[in-house]
This record gives C-alpha cells, structure tokens and sequence, in this order.
C-alpha cells in the first residue's frame, strides 16, 4: 500500500514496500507532528480487472466478487495488528481464488470490460483443455 506522509507541512510520497517501515519508525514519534496516510485504490466488486504478471509474462482477467477484511498481527519487534483486505475473484476460464489488497497494490491493474459469452466460452475450453488436461473431440 503506497502512501504519503506529511511532517511540519512538509508532504512525502512512499511506495507500497517502504509504508510499513514508516508505520514502525513513526510508532514513536511526537504526536501531532508526523501524519501517515495510506493510499489504496481497491477495485469494485462486480467489475471485471485485468492486470498482468511480469515474472510469467502472462495476463489474467477476473471479475471481483466480494471480499473480506481480514485482521493479522504482524510478527516483529512491535508487533503491528492491521487489517488487510481479500477480495475473491472469479478469473474468466472459471476459477475462484483470492487476491490480498497488497498483491493488487503491486501489480498494474486496471478496469475492462466484461467479456461476452462467447470470450468466457473460449477461456473455459482453454482452461479445460491445456490446464486440466480435459480432451475433447473438437480438439483432437
């Protein structure tokens, strides 16, 4: 989660990996001195998104169906408690996973259009065909 931070008027922006060292750093700082403000865009549920993957080179396609906040207790020295999002996603060849608010803070996502039946058709055949290992006489 990128964020900026403001500090005697002065205004900083952070990236998403160094917001988390700032929230420990400034757990003991001067109240009223050091504002730290997280900036998260999250997608909207029913919306389809596409974002791609460098280290595959591939790009998925998903629609978000819902999500949860989930509160954990991160294991260091301060022991920070936060909440973290999980939306759940139907990806367009059927598959139902989840994807962490932090995971979608790192990729470039963007909104898409929905894909019509005959483009879900192709991606479920695909899915069935080269990921399952499903055979069928139109691909024979």
């Amino acid at each position: 989660m990128a964020g900026t931070i403001v500090r005697n008027g002065e205004v900083l922006t952070i990236s998403a990996e160094d917001m988390a060292t700032w929230k420990h750093i400034l757990m003991g700082t001067e109240e009223g001195t050091v504002t730290v403000t997280p900036v998260t865009v999250t997608p909207t549920i029913g919306r389809w998104i596409k974002y791609s993957n460098e280290a595959e080179d591939m790009e998925f396609r998903c629609k978000v169906c819902s999500y949860e906040d989930v509160e954990f207790v991160e294991t260091s020295l301060w022991g920070l408690q936060d909440t973290e999002r999980i939306f759940v996603v139907e990806y367009d060849g059927g598959d139902n996973k989840t994807l962490e608010e932090r995971f979608l803070n790192t990729v470039n996502w963007s909104y898409i259009p929905a894909p019509g039946k005959e483009e879900i058709d192709t991606a479920v055949l695909k899915r069935n065909n080269e990921v399952l290992g499903y055979s069928c006489q139109t691909c024979k």
